[in-house]
């Protein structure tokens, strides 16, 4: 049995949103960093959970079926 994992897809034109992803990349840069996303993009999976509730309680993004 496989778990299901909840991705988000973007619904506004535009949103900027928390990573760690990019974090590790630029030297001496660690924490969250801001990506800017465009509609249809998903959130990315490391995405804090008040920052989805914030975005989904603003009609930003949805709830996708990913499995």
């Amino acid at each position: 049995m496989t778990t299901k994992i909840q991705a988000y897809r973007v619904r506004s034109p535009f949103i900027m949103a928390k990573t760690g992803m990019l974090a590790g990349v630029i030297p001496g840069r660690s924490g969250w960093a801001r990506v800017g996303l465009y509609k249809g993009a998903l959130i990315p999976a490391d995405c804090p959970d008040d920052e989805i509730q914030r975005l989904l309680a603003g009609g930003h993004i949805e709830a996708v079926d990913n499995g």
